[in-house]
């Protein structure tokens, strides 16, 4: 569990939005999902998990959508989410 601030980059708040899919179920997702550290010379890490994610045509339905998160530290100010696998196929 992250005990420091969390935040999404605003590129990828858009395409959360455009996606349907609400920034908190992603914050909730970081939090609670196992990390799996990634190479390079920082902390960055990456969570795997699926969220439910309404269908465009169809938003009354929803489908189980698998995305990656990747995480960096931001220097003692916390974390930022700066990339989301997944997200393909969903823009409007």
């Amino acid at each position: 569990m992250l005990q420091e601030p969390l935040r999404i980059t605003a590129d990828l708040r858009e395409s959360l939005k455009q996606a349907l899919i609400l920034e908190e179920d992603v914050l909730t997702l970081v939090q609670a999902a196992p990390r799996e550290p990634m190479a390079g010379p920082n902390r960055d890490f990456k969570v795997r998990g699926a969220l439910p994610v309404p269908r465009l045509m169809d938003p009354e339905t929803a489908e189980l959508r698998v995305l990656e998160v990747h995480v960096r530290p931001l220097g003692g100010e916390g974390w930022e989410i700066y990339a989301i696998d997944g997200l393909e196929g969903f823009s409007e």
